[in-house]
């Protein structure tokens, strides 16, 4: 388990997406998976907030206690969200509020009509969510990093591409101690093929400006 990154720059996209993917590249729990990914998505919008609602500051609860739902509805309001994607946010959302309210929730049932936003690899349609070890692709955690694809990397890609938010330049690329040991881990059940793996790494780099290295010779 790693200690949390202080984020230096919250308008970073950049720095965000790099320790967004350092903290889920180590859950094993579904439900810590979506509540780390419910948490960042959160911080996005409320970047968004902070950029196109400049009279008054949305976001700090001292002034005004908006929930996750009401600030996705005004950044969706204001034209600043693909209805596609604020739906699927809706959804994360729900599902992050039927996990914290039940002590045992069940993976399996869970709603899985997402729109597929970055690659048809990661089309959440088609699966039937099991437990089982041997389930592959249709593991939950295969499932949830679905999910993590069409919600957060979808937001922080349209943050970039749409939005203007920049990635900071660096004096140097920046690597991400990311041992392919951990990613194999992190995406273990997704699929197994060669091509759905370089999907991943090809959205990752995209999206938050990664450079993966390899600490070991697995």
């Amino acid at each position: 388990m790693r200690q949390p990154q202080p984020i230096k720059n919250p308008q970073d996209l950049g720095e965000i997406g790099q320790e967004c993917i350092r903290r889920i590249s180590v859950l094993t729990d579904p439900a810590a998976f979506i509540l780390v990914t419910h948490i960042f998505t959160e911080h996005l919008i409320n970047q968004i907030l902070l950029k196109f609602c400049q009279q008054f500051d949305l976001t700090d609860r001292r002034k005004i206690d908006l929930t996750y739902s009401q600030k996705l509805a005004v950044v969706f309001s204001i034209g600043k969200l693909p209805e596609r994607l604020f739906q699927n946010l809706k959804r994360l959302n729900k599902l992050r509020n039927d996990i914290a309210h039940s002590i045992d929730f069940d993976f399996t049932k869970m709603d899985l009509n997402y729109h597929t936003m970055m690659h048809p690899d990661f089309s959440p349609h088609g699966f039937n969510a099991s437990y089982d070890p041997a389930a592959e692709q249709h593991h939950v955690m295969n499932i949830v990093n679905v999910v993590f694809v069409n919600t957060y990397l979808a937001l922080h890609s349209h943050g970039v591409n749409e939005l203007g938010f920049k990635k900071i330049p660096l004096s140097a690329p920046k690597k991400l101690e990311y041992p392919l040991a951990t990613r194999r881990r992190c995406f273990r059940h997704i699929s197994g093929t060669r091509a759905l793996a370089r999907s991943t790494t090809r959205i990752l780099l995209q999206v938050t400006g990664l450079t993966l290295m390899d600490t070991n010779n697995e």
